[in-house]
């Protein structure tokens, strides 16, 4: 990858000045190494298909070049980025879409620099369905090809959806408040994305809509907003706060009366886990005709 389309990457997306240097200090490295070069090349030349077996390796060569692994995994993403700007090009898919996803790059990095303190992701295998074209970024949400897993047949205003039936699948980054214009601006995008009918089925499975939110969070919030746009119809407690890390960041393995309170949402979630509450996630489920939800 050449240094102009590294640089484009950095401004656009908007990448943090720190991370920046630390980034293009480990690209020189690469390209001044034929062994790491050769294998972004590979990469490149399987079409990402390779990328999981591949994995094992860049690690290796982390340890032996003295660069974390995070960050040059990082890295190898960032050297695909520009093949997969030309394939988004040649399926006349929207340059913004492009874009949004690179905005998950962003995202990616900074929550590892938060919870590891490193500059790169931690989460290789999350980017791949990106390069696959398996996955999107349109706006403020990203959207997957998935099954509709509720237990019995979903009916609303005459739509019938069962169990197995096609639905997409939606991911929430977290590149800041899910505003409702935000919210309706994403899946407009994608019913013109994907549907050649008059609605579009979404699902979201995650700690976002945990039905219990409705008793903890305040009711004007854009978290609950997020809910309202669903049938929520599901929902499960876990044992364990597993997405900790995405409210409390590096904080996410202290005890419940040690956590931060320094934003609202900080606040009320370390409240309700002080008083020995559970959390947890929903599924559910959105019929959108390109205009409004389905009521």
């Amino acid at each position: 990858m050449c240094n102009n389309h590294l640089n484009l990457i950095f401004s656009k997306a908007n990448f943090p000045e720190e991370a920046v240097m630390e980034l293009t200090r480990i690209h020189n490295i690469v390209c001044q190494s034929a062994e790491l070069e050769s294998l972004m090349d590979d990469l490149n030349t399987h079409n990402y298909q390779k990328f999981d077996e591949l994995n094992d390796k860049i690690k290796q060569l982390a340890e032996k070049y003295n660069i974390h692994e995070y960050s040059l995994i990082f890295v190898f993403f960032l050297y695909a980025s520009e093949k997969l700007l030309q394939t988004y090009r040649e399926n006349n898919i929207p340059e913004e879409y492009y874009w949004d996803f690179m905005d998950d790059f962003r995202c990616k990095l900074l929550e590892c620099k938060e919870v590891f303190d490193i500059w790169g992701t931690s989460s290789s295998s999350w980017h791949a369905p990106f390069y696959h074209l398996n996955r999107f970024a349109l706006g403020r949400l990203q959207y997957e090809n998935s099954v509709f897993r509720g237990k019995e047949p979903y009916v609303k205003n005459g739509i019938i959806i069962n169990p197995g039936d096609p639905v997409y699948n939606i991911h929430i980054p977290s590149s800041g408040p899910l505003t409702f214009e935000k919210r309706l601006d994403t899946y407009k995008k994608a019913f013109n994305f994907y549907e050649k009918t008059d609605y579009i089925i979404i699902v979201c499975n995650s700690w976002l809509i945990f039905p219990k939110h409705y008793e903890f969070l305040p009711l004007n919030s854009n978290i609950i907003g997020f809910m309202n746009d669903f049938d929520i119809l599901w929902g499960s407690e876990e044992e364990t706060f597993g997405n900790s890390w995405r409210v409390f960041g590096r904080h996410h393995n202290n005890p419940p009366e040690k956590l931060p309170t320094d934003t609202g949402l900080r606040r009320v979630y370390a409240d309700w886990l002080m008083k020995g509450n559970k959390t947890g996630s929903g599924y559910g489920v959105l019929v959108f005709d390109g205009e409004k939800r389905i009521n």
